[in-house]
């Protein structure tokens, strides 16, 4: 009757039935599982994501594939408009964005809303430890992420690149995160392998803007051009190559954060889609 409840959208009632399930078993995984989305259900941002997924759950499996694939043909036009000069790039980037909110909030939803359950009591015994780590692991990760934003505004020219890819790489790594929770044995350890990849791939590409900002400070150090014209040759030949550095490093680690992105990006793919693959026994 609880499920009726959530599928009816009363997620009051439901967690009143999932309650009374687990007082006559408390061993009842189908009813612990039942009031945990009864809790979050209560916060009207997962009750909405809970209503699509249930109405997907309800259609037939062709056209939930199609529908997916709609949305992504939908989006693909939505992004010419946004970069067009058309009156409506506007709200065709608004729309992007919320499309790549509601997608994110698709791969994350349940650890994230998880981390809100315990700040209550009832929340907190209803979850299980690994759902605490893993909801405190995407709290951690949400807090640089947020840091990372905040930083990238504020702090001086160069180090706001050291940020941005940072936000960009914690952000990321989110998804392995969440999807290590839902895999076993050695898939869920390749998930775990992925996030650790991004962690010290990013620390690469940190270290290539790190020395370009050294070469800056080496440039600002430099002081003024010499009146000599003797001095002044070498004094600009010092200048252009610690100009080069900034610039190739720069480059460089755009470029390896660009390609460690695309190749752990297809290795997340490959690796979620083993999660589909029945092991053997």
């Amino acid at each position: 009757r609880g499920w009726a409840y959530l599928h009816a959208g009363q997620p009051n009632d439901a967690l009143a039935s999932f309650r009374e399930a687990l007082r006559l078993d408390p061993t009842c995984q189908w009813a612990r599982s039942g009031m945990l989305e009864a809790l979050k259900a209560r916060y009207w941002v997962y009750r909405q994501m809970l209503r699509w997924f249930l109405w997907m759950s309800r259609l037939p499996a062709g056209l939930q594939i199609g529908l997916l694939i709609g949305v992504f043909v939908l989006s693909y036009a939505v992004g010419g408009l946004a970069k067009s000069d058309s009156p409506l790039h506007i709200p065709a980037i608004v729309l992007l964005c919320g499309v790549a909110v509601f997608a994110v909030l698709t791969w994350i939803s349940t650890p994230l809303f998880n981390l809100l359950l315990m700040t209550s009591r009832h929340g907190r015994l209803v979850l299980e430890p690994g759902e605490k780590r893993q909801a405190l692991a995407i709290g951690v990760l949400l807090a640089l992420v947020l840091i990372c934003v905040v930083m990238y505004f504020t702090t001086k020219p160069l180090l706001y690149h050291v940020f941005g890819v940072s936000g960009f790489t914690f952000l990321f790594m989110l998804l392995p995160v969440t999807l290590s929770s839902r895999m076993e044995g050695n898939r869920r350890y390749v998930m775990i392998a992925i996030a650790v990849a991004m962690f010290v791939l990013n620390a690469f590409v940190v270290s290539e803007f790190l020395e370009a900002e050294r070469a800056y400070q080496r440039i600002l150090l430099m002081g003024d051009e010499p009146k000599d014209p003797q001095l002044r040759l070498g004094f600009r030949l010092r200048a252009n190559t610690e100009v080069k550095t900034v610039e190739d490093n720069i480059d460089s680690a755009y470029k390896l954060h660009r390609n460690s992105t695309y190749l752990l990006w297809a290795a997340l793919i490959l690796g979620n889609s083993f999660a589909f693959i029945p092991q053997r026994r």
